[in-house]
């Protein structure tokens, strides 16, 4: 499980994410897991795959 405040995600990321800020996924990033956030942006050819929950993580 991963806690932050900001993430970028250029490469693989799996499991439970809880981001209270903003998450970026870059056009080569993949998400896969249950992931909470606060704000994302997703660029072109970057994927997000499984349980998304929007609004600020605890």
């Amino acid at each position: 499980m991963a806690k932050v405040e900001q993430m970028r995600v250029n490469g693989r990321a799996t499991g439970t994410i809880e981001v209270s800020g903003i998450l970026s996924v870059g056009e080569t990033g993949q998400i896969d897991g249950t992931i909470r956030y606060g704000r994302i942006n997703i660029a072109d050819g970057g994927s997000v795959t499984g349980t998304l929950q929007t609004g600020k993580a605890p």
